[in-house]
Parts: C-alpha cells; structure tokens; sequence
C-alpha cells in the first residue's frame, strides 16, 4: 500500500530533516524546485523552443518554490513570466531569498518577465503562455482562500496551457479533500483545476478523494532532498496497489471441494426490481466462490431464471403469498439454508416495504457475516448501532452514508475521512464508500482509497456486480479486510479494461461480469512475486 500523509505530517517530516541534518529550509525548498523542473520538462516534454512557461506565485514557501523554479527554467533557457501576487516585504523568508536573486540577477536573464499583481489586467500576459505553475497557496495554508486571491485563481484557470500545481491545487484543503465551504462565492469554488500536480517530499491524502481528487489532474511525487520514511511517521491512510489485491485473493488448497471454496446466500431482488438479484449473483460466481444460492421470491422466480440463465447458481424460492417481496414468513423458510452459509449478501433490489425492512432487522440481530447493501442499508439506517456489525461489511453510496452517519452531504463531504473512519470505528464495521472514488474504512480507523474504475461504472447496475463481488470473496474467508480490498479493487480493475475496448460509453454492468476473469487473470501475471 502507498502510505499518504497530512499537511503537518510533511511539515513535521521538513523540521525532522532540518533540525537532524542542519539543513537550512531553502536547501529543501532548492532541492524541491530542480526536482519540479525536471519532472515537468520529463513528463510534459517541454522544449526552450516551443515552451513559454507562467508561474504565479503567493508570498509563502509555496510561492518560494515557484520563484527557485524559475530560476532552473530561466537557466535551460526558457522564456518565463514569472508573477508576484504579493510585495516582497510580505513574503516569508525563504521566498523573499529567491525572488531577490531573480531581480537582482535581471540582467543576467533577457528571458525573464517579471510582472508585480495590481489588478488583474496584469494578467493577461498569461494568454501567452504554454505551461502555467500555480505556486499560491500550498499544503500550509488551512481555511478559505483569500477573497483577493479568488479572481486570480480563476483567471489562472481560463488560459489555454497545461496547468501544474505545486505540492497542491490553491483552494483545496489537502487533508480533508474538499473546498471549504467559506471559499464559495456567487461564482462557485475557488480551485485551481490542475493537469498536474506535483506533491512535495509525500504523497499528500487530500489529493485522492473528494475535490482534490477532481482538481488535482495525475498526482506525481518530488523530492526534496532526502527520502521520507514512512516508517518515522505511520499513516493510516492508503492507497491500494495491485500487491494488495493479490495478496488479499483466496487461495485455492489442493484439497478444496465446492463447500470448502465458499458458501454464500444472497437474498435479493423483488417484483420491482429483478435485475438486480441476477446481476449480484452471477458476479459472485466470478469469484471462485464454491456454492452459491440465490433465494428470491416465488412469485418471481421464472422471471429470475429467464434472466439468469446460469445453471451453475442455486435458486432458492421462498413463499411470499404473491407480493413480490421478502417478509416475514421467508425468514423461516430460509433458516437452514442460512446455518449452511459462510456468508451472507442481503439488499440489492429487496425494495423497502415494511415487512422487508422488518424481516431484515430481525435477521440481522444475531452475529452474521454478511455484505448489506442498497436496501439492506436503508432497512438499518434509522437503527445502525442496535445491531452487532463486527462481521458486517457495508457497501453505501454517498446519500446513504449521509443517512446513516446522521450528517447532511454538505457536510460530510467537507470532511469525508473523519466521518467514514469515526462511522466504522464506532459500529465496528468495514464500511464501502461508493463514490467516484471508492473508499474503504476499516474497523480500526484506517481508510484504503481505491486506485482503479473510471466514469463507465456511473451505471445503474454497478453496484450490485460490486456487492456480489465482495460477498463472493467474503464467503471464501473470514476476512472482511481481504474481501473488500479483492472486490473493490477487481470490480475498478474490470471496468478499466473494459473502457479500453468500448470506451467509458461502450459498457453495461453485465459486461463488468463477464471480464472478471480476466481482470483477476491480468493481476496475477502483473505482480511480481518472486521478491516476496
């Protein structure tokens, strides 16, 4: 797993590296700005011929690393416009060193325009450029942008270049994600959109998820000068990498048989909505998973099976008295089957009538290990901490867990990683936050932020072809960790060889099912194990 870190993480990790080594700050922040300059002509293929390059710069370290930047570019031989938001009495030390040596070495570089902000008809230059760095704010910088700053930010994002951000986008809070809510205006956030960023000394976590994730374009690592050891400050947030999800797969014993390999119950589907039992189901089966029945209600069942069209699956009909949907009686019915089970999936199309939700509540009393999702979230949301969850594994999207967590969208999204890790900490539960990123919070307060998927999962569908997964490798071992990590990972792995054949248009959520197989195939021969 890829640690990531808070802003005073890093910031405790510069002050270790300055206070053990005796290393002044701007050697550091020299150290960041020639790794910047060569990661971007790298990664951009940039050329002194072809390339003008715009960095606006704020008053603080960020604003520093801007103007030694512009120093290595102005040395390559780049045109560069270089703009000071601020005078340079009011920059931090640091700063102000390395834009005294620009203006005092002016004649040594013909190259340089250097522009003092006024107003923002200073910058129309920037229309000239082809490369712009942001270097405002950086991770230091907590709360709301500045209203003076907001104008220049937008401007910034109306010029037609490639667009880098500096250790983060100005506007965005790195640890939370999200754009505080006070840098909202008549005219929306204030972010700067950035191509790319470029994250100093760690990765940063705010740069994953949420807003940051949006605004931060592909996120790539600089030095500054020494190496930061994860092993001197423990993260407890993730990225997951390919290792973690093969590492996380059942392994098959020679000695396995069908009931050894996983025996799962999945109650799903209703009068309503069908569909979703067959997708859930037959995504299990992709797992490896050795048995697995589908329990739907009697007065559905032929229609469950002429979409089905699995033999391999297990239907299991239980008496609802014609109403299309699971209830009481079922509960009964399905007792022995449930005792044979490993594990349990339960809500993907089961609908929310009273007797449903009734029905749920009572099986979910006693210890089970199950995946609840759609309507077997909603049948708890009003009741989550009356039920034992330390078996449980919840899959909600985003209006669900406001629902479940009591607290608005709004909010919650303006700190999602403290509200997921304290939800699942409190209830002992690993949770499976289903949004354009995915995001998996662990029972003991850690969070594991996905790597894989793309836009075509935003189909109805998805996410019961996810449940079914998770439950599938749930049902092969106790291990709720492993199933999450398998099945969240595979599931964005899936769609993303898809969309290189169909594009994010071309594919349905039956689709995702059938290329399981070889997405679990492509992982295996990607991992290197014989350094393991």
């Amino acid at each position: 797993m890829i640690p990531l870190y808070t802003s005073g993480q890093v910031r405790q990790f510069d002050r270790d590296v300055i206070e053990r080594s005796q290393v002044p700050s701007i050697v550091l922040m020299e150290n960041a700005a020639k790794n910047i300059y060569q990661i971007s002509v790298s990664e951009l293929k940039l050329n002194p011929e072809n390339d003008f390059i715009g960095i606006v710069c704020g008053r603080g370290n960020n604003g520093g690393d801007g103007y030694a930047l512009a120093r290595h570019f102005l040395n390559a031989g780049y045109h560069v416009l270089l703009v000071s938001l601020f005078d340079l009495s009011k920059h931090s030390p640091d700063a102000a060193v390395n834009l005294s040596i620009l203006l005092q070495s002016k004649n040594s570089y013909p190259n340089l325009d250097h522009v003092n902000y006024k107003s923002l008809i200073d910058l129309a230059p920037l229309y000239k450029v082809t490369v712009l760095f942001e270097a405002i704010l950086g991770s230091g910088v907590k709360g709301p942008v500045e209203p003076e700053l907001r104008p220049v930010i937008r401007k910034m994002n109306s010029v037609e270049a490639r667009k880098i951000a500096i250790d983060i986008p100005a506007g965005i809070d790195v640890d939370k994600g999200s754009v505080p809510g006070d840098s909202k205006d008549s005219e929306g956030d204030t972010v700067f959109k950035a191509d790319i960023t470029i994250s100093l000394a760690a990765f940063k976590r705010g740069l994953f998820f949420g807003d940051g994730y949006l605004h931060s374009g592909r996120v790539i690592p600089a030095e500054i000068g020494f190496r930061f050891d994860p092993e001197l400050l423990p993260s407890e947030d993730y990225l997951i990498e390919p290792e973690d999800c093969y590492y996380s797969l059942p392994v098959k014993e020679r000695g396995i048989h069908k009931y050894s390999g996983g025996r799962l119950l999945i109650i799903a589907g209703s009068k309503t909505y069908p569909g979703a039992a067959v997708l859930s189901a037959k995504a299990a089966l992709k797992t490896g998973c050795g048995s697995i029945k589908l329990a739907v209600p009697a007065s559905i069942y032929t229609v469950i099976i002429a979409q089905l069209n699995q033999p391999e699956l297990i239907v299991v009909q239980y008496d609802d008295q014609g109403k299309g949907f699971f209830n009481p009686e079922a509960l009964a019915e399905l007792k022995d089957v449930l005792s044979e089970s490993d594990a349990l999936l339960i809500g993907p199309g089961l609908g929310r009538t009273v007797e449903t939700v009734m029905v749920v509540k009572e099986l979910l009393k006693s210890e089970v290990a199950a995946v609840l999702d759609a309507d077997g979230i909603n049948a708890i949301t009003s009741s989550v901490s009356e039920f034992p969850l330390n078996k449980v594994i919840l899959t909600p999207h985003p209006g669900e867990f406001s629902r479940l967590a009591g607290k608005s969208l709004e909010l919650m999204r303006q700190d999602l990683l403290s509200a997921g890790k304290s939800f699942a900490e409190e209830n002992n539960v690993f949770l499976v936050y289903k949004d354009f990123r995915t995001i998996i919070f662990g029972d003991s307060g850690e969070s594991f932020i996905n790597t894989t998927g793309n836009q075509g999962l935003a189909k109805i569908g998805s996410g019961d072809v996810l449940a079914g997964m998770i439950a599938g490798f749930y049902a092969q071992y106790n291990d709720r960790e492993k199933a999450v990590l398998s099945g969240v990972y595979l599931h964005g792995l899936a769609a993303d060889i898809l969309s290189a054949n169909k594009t994010f248009y071309g594919y349905s959520a039956s689709d995702i099912i059938q290329i399981i197989p070889e997405a679990i195939k492509l992982l295996r021969e990607s991992v290197d194990t014989s350094l393991s």
